[in-house]
């Protein structure tokens, strides 16, 4: 019999005695064997524990996209707490007037956008409390927020001082006013609300126009111009032909955003909208952009926007600045994109 050096022939080395030590299984490459299967087996329970028992480390609850960070924290607390995405866009809504007064505001003009991709409906009802919906905001106004640079810049170029003290970007700004008439809108009884929601002018509700790209159903608002020149856009973009190798490049973008402009130009685009806002602030709307979808996919896109940066530039006693609307078209324009082929799954 053979002898080596890793397992050397001793008498009386074999042992058949449960749990003895075995000098044979314990050196040499069983010895690696061994513990590696040993291992793997501990480490499949304690995964198969954890799983079973165990705190989910991601919890799947859908997204939201926003301007903010702040707001797209509340929106997503909204989700996980149980609610759907119109209720989080919402909440991120209401955290949006209070992060960014210079896009949003409690005087701003919205325009929302909601589609049930997984049953292909019109959502039935939205349930969450209201209140809810408020209180993140509430307590933001309360602790304060780190200003943006964004804001910072545009509290400079409109020369609104008046309304804001000397803030830097980075610097905690508490708005206690605004903090104080969220919360007395948060406890107004939904009935109420609800009231408000149906006063003549106050809510305009369509059916929205769908139109297939490729492979892709873009959704827009019915009877917006600015809608039906987004998708002969999209159509006079796809018909240039570019490649993924085209799309890498600098003049892909360029040469996109060309033919954008000159769409534009020639259905006299800019003399249609933005007549009559204060040119001394800006002829733009200033808006804020809001995407959620849920576990449900129910996809929401909600875009709020005050008609130039800080409106009148007037601080209502209620501390939020009103909207200098006029009675000209505003351009805000949600959009939704889903695929035509498949429906989103979720397997929880």
């Amino acid at each position: 019999m053979e002898t080596r050096e890793d397992i050397p022939l001793k008498s009386n080395s074999k042992s058949s005695s449960l749990g003895s030590c075995n000098e044979y299984l314990f050196k040499g490459s069983r010895f690696i064997t061994t513990a590696f299967v040993f291992l793997t087996i501990v480490i499949t329970v304690a995964l198969l524990l954890q799983i079973y028992y165990g705190d989910f480390q991601v919890v799947p609850h859908g997204s939201v996209a926003t301007d903010s960070k702040d707001c797209s924290e509340i929106g997503t607390l909204i989700l996980k707490q149980g609610g759907n995405s119109v209720d989080a866009a919402i909440a991120a809504a209401i955290c949006l007037a209070v992060v960014c007064p210079h896009t949003s505001g409690l005087d701003a003009t919205a325009a929302i956008l909601i589609y049930s991709h997984k049953s292909r409906e019109n959502p039935v009802s939205f349930d969450f409390v209201h209140h809810e919906i408020l209180t993140p905001s509430v307590e933001l106004t309360r602790r304060g927020f780190l200003v943006s640079y964004q804001l910072a810049q545009a509290i400079k170029k409109a020369k609104v001082k008046k309304l804001f003290k000397h803030v830097d970007a980075g610097e905690r700004m508490i708005l206690e006013n605004l903090g104080d008439t969220l919360q007395r809108i948060s406890e107004i009884p939904s009935k109420e609300l609800y009231k408000v929601a149906k006063y003549p002018g106050k809510i305009v509700r369509r059916v929205a126009t769908k139109k297939l790209f490729r492979n892709y159903n873009i959704f827009y608002p019915k009877a917006h111009n600015i809608g039906e020149l987004l998708y002969f856009n999209l159509e006079h973009i796809e018909k240039m032909k570019f490649t993924q190798k085209d799309i890498n490049g600098i003049d892909y973008i360029y040469n996109l955003a060309n033919t954008t402009l000159n769409i534009y130009n020639e259905y006299n685009y800019w003399s249609e909208f933005h007549q009559g806002t204060a040119s001394n602030i800006g002829s733009f709307m200033s808006a804020s952009n809001i995407g959620v979808m849920d576990l449900d996919d129910l996809y929401v896109s909600l875009i709020i926007g005050m008609h130039s940066p800080f409106g009148t530039q007037q601080m209502t006693i209620d501390g939020y600045i009103t909207d200098n609307k006029t009675n000209t078209s505003y351009t805000i324009l949600p959009v939704i994109a889903t695929d035509a082929r498949f429906i989103c799954v979720y397997y929880l």
